[in-house]
């Protein structure tokens, strides 16, 4: 018997190699995987298809059907992998052979799935190399939109503060300018040259005459250089870039300017002015580009995340720009030219899909505080519209009711906060008219509903149904067991809230048949309201047992007598204050438990 092995196919060996790949990656083998990849035995950008029961690497469009295998596994390439299972030095190791960066096998990239898997570390390396921080997935999410979860607010922050700046090579720059500006006049070069040497600064020309790179360990005696009065002629129409690169400090300032074609030469006495005042900006990582066009200048003033941006056109606005620049050392000049900076991930980019919702949205929706105060500091638009119409504050509202468990969540309550602090619109209505005021009222949410009116939200706006806040109390307030509806209507009613119609008053019992104290609040907003038999049919036997000192005292006061003098002298000092209800009278001279009485807290029996 032959005991030679049998010769090892192509397929075979292929299989062979692909497993070996992917056992480097899940050990982290690095030296494995870098040998395997220096050998070329295998793609760096090859597909596997691996288990993925929680769709970690999967995206998919809405309102696709999905194979049920899908949910199971999906197909990622190794720098998938890498971010997946937390390992860097694989994940470099294909980032140094070339891997694509952006390559979304099944609907994601990696810097998606770093982001969802809260990988700090990987979402730092893949931002560095190049990664597109605004890619959506399939399913119409951006990086920003998948960190979701306290570990991943770094990411996010990540993504928001990193600084890129895209510097153009000399064929995009001889594509760039061929056609569009003449050469500088190669007897102006010796001026500038003269200029940079004195103040040992030295100029590398990156294209002829055209474009120039200043190598300066000090960028301070640029600013102060009248360069562009020396060096510029009145006759030529021209274009001139200058990098500025700091060594050991890591920052590249990058000024642009133009030369309008009407020869006349607006660079000459403000410009080294206005360069010298942004030497003397303390944020010395700030990018200055400036723009002049023949009618004068344009300037777009932005933070460093390149949000809140106001352009500023003439030459009357220059001084108040200039001093916002000198004040705020997070505020930078940036212009639209193609070669501008850009700085960090879109913080009011939205989903591309139904929802169309911004990362503020999300985090509001997941309960973040300190991400949401992140992105408005960074210029989130507080009041920014999804699909629906609904803000951030109205998704903070309705998430904050945890319906699983029913129980409020305190990290919705703070965020609700602090978008009120930041001037949110407490009355903006969704595609059906709702406010978060109805948002809170169906939770049943008194906290919430305390906030919302005490910021002067309307207590009687209705929704596309004709339902205002007390009604949604209304229907929701048997399915709340851990709400307390009582102080619900109490707040509402103190807040000129309509009151219940008074043949519908048996729907207040029927809702309310287990919570006395709704009822009692309810009740003592009328002068006087008989009672009928759907009262009573609305009750069940065993609460109305329960209950029975209360019930009796309903069905005592609501029958043909009329109230106290007392009661009467309450409801004529609410309706004269109406809305004003909660805000005078705390403030008048009465004793405490008088105060209450008005303002219609419940004493558990009616009188």
């Amino acid at each position: 018997m032959d005991s030679t092995a049998a010769p090892i196919t192509k397929s075979a060996a292929a299989k062979l190699v692909k497993r070996n790949f992917l056992e480097a990656l899940k050990s982290n083998d690095f030296g494995k995987l870098k040998a395997i990849l220096i050998q070329r035995q295998i793609d760096v950008d090859t597909v596997f298809e691996v288990e993925d029961e929680n769709m970690v690497l999967a995206s998919y469009k809405q309102g696709y059907w999905l194979p049920s295998y899908k949910l199971k596994s999906s197909w990622a390439t190794g720098l998938h992998l890498s971010v997946l299972f937390g390992h860097v030095e694989c994940l470099l190791v294909l980032l140094d052979h070339n891997a694509t960066i952006n390559c979304r096998p099944n609907g994601k990239t990696p810097l998606h799935v770093a982001c969802e898997m809260a990988n700090l570390d990987c979402v730092k390396i893949l931002c560095d190399r190049g990664a597109k921080l605004n890619c959506y997935s399939l399913s119409g999410h951006t990086a920003l939109h998948f960190c979701t979860t306290p570990s991943s607010i770094l990411c996010a922050k990540q993504l928001i503060t990193i600084f890129k700046l895209k510097l153009y090579n000399e064929k995009e720059l001889a594509i760039k300018n061929k056609s569009k500006r003449e050469e500088l006049p190669g007897q102006t070069q010796p001026q500038l040259l003269d200029l940079l040497n004195a103040n040992n600064l030295h100029l590398i020309p990156v294209q002829p005459s055209t474009h120039y790179r200043i190598l300066a360990f000090d960028i301070a005696p640029l600013f102060s250089l009248p360069i562009f009065s020396a060096v510029i002629p009145s006759v030529t129409p021209y274009q001139i870039f200058i990098d500025i690169v700091t060594p050991g400090v890591g920052t590249i300032t990058q000024l642009t300017v133009l030369q309008p074609p009407s020869r006349n030469p607006l660079l000459s006495g403000p410009l080294s002015h206005h360069l010298s005042t942004f030497a003397g900006c303390p944020g010395g990582g700030a990018v200055v580009s400036k723009q002049w066009h023949p009618w004068g200048l344009e300037m777009e003033l932005g933070k460093m995340g390149g949000i809140q941006q106001e352009r500023l056109k003439g030459k009357q606005r220059e001084k108040a720009c200039l001093m916002n620049l000198v004040e705020n050392d997070k505020m930078c000049l940036n212009n639209c030219l193609p070669h501008s900076p850009f700085l960090g991930a879109n913080v009011n980019m939205k989903t591309n899909n139904q929802d169309e919702e911004t990362p503020l949205h999300t985090a509001a929706h997941f309960g973040l505080p300190e991400l949401v105060a992140f992105y408005v500091e960074h210029g989130a638009i507080v009041d920014s519209v999804n699909a629906h119409m609904e803000t951030p504050l109205a998704i903070a509202t309705y998430w904050a009711l945890r319906f699983k468990e029913q129980e409020f969540s305190r990290e919705h309550h703070l965020i609700c906060r602090m978008l009120l602090d930041y001037k949110a619109e407490v009355n903006a209505r969704d595609d059906d008219f709702k406010t978060p005021l109805h948002k809170a009222a169906w939770n049943c949410d008194h906290v919430l509903m305390h906030m919302m009116l005490e910021a002067g939200a309307e207590a009687n706006l209705m929704d596309i149904n004709g339902c205002a806040a007390i009604q949604y109390v209304l229907k929701v307030t048997s399915v709340r067991p851990n709400a307390q509806p009582e102080i619900c209507y109490q707040l509402l009613l103190n807040h000129g809230a309509a009151r219940i119609y008074p043949p519908q008053f048996h729907k207040v019992i029927q809702a309310c048949h287990s919570c006395p104290r709704a009822i009692e609040v309810v009740v003592n907003a009328y002068e006087h309201i008989r009672w009928n038999v759907k009262w009573k049919r609305a009750i069940p036997d065993d609460d109305l047992e329960r209950y029975w000192d209360f019930y009796h005292s309903l069905f005592t006061v609501c029958s043909n007598s009329p109230r106290t003098l007392m009661h009467l002298t309450r409801c004529a000092i609410r309706r004269t204050l109406h809305s004003r209800c909660h805000r005078v009278i705390p403030l008048l001279s009465l004793p405490l438990s008088l105060k209450k009485y008005l303002l219609l807290e419940p004493e558990g029996i009616i009188y």
